[in-house]
């Protein structure tokens, strides 16, 4: 699976190099919250492996999106303040979903 926060597919040069990465003979993109612009996907990469690690693979990423205004002074007091637990995982999410 691909989560993508920019493109909704990928070219054919980028789905060769996906699977030859990887090892795979085949991937799928996974539907994944629109990020707007170029400079944030960094904080989308850690706001989605947060939210798979705490929903898992079950599709709810297909439906969820972010806040995007907050995320990152809201991703740097969660650092400083709060190891990466459950409880922390929660923060993130309730206070980067929108």
């Amino acid at each position: 699976m691909v989560f993508d926060t920019i493109y909704f597919n990928v070219d054919k040069l980028s789905n060769e190099l996906i699977m030859k990465m990887f090892g795979v003979q085949k991937f799928r993109m996974e539907k994944a919250p629109k990020q707007k612009g170029d400079i944030v996907c960094g904080l989308f990469a850690i706001a989605i492996a947060t939210a798979l690690a705490h929903f898992g693979l079950d599709g709810a990423m297909a439906s969820t999106s972010f806040n995007q205004c907050g995320m990152r002074d809201h991703l740097l007091i969660c650092f400083e303040n709060n190891p990466f637990s459950p409880t922390a995982i929660s923060c993130i999410l309730y206070n980067i979903m929108v």
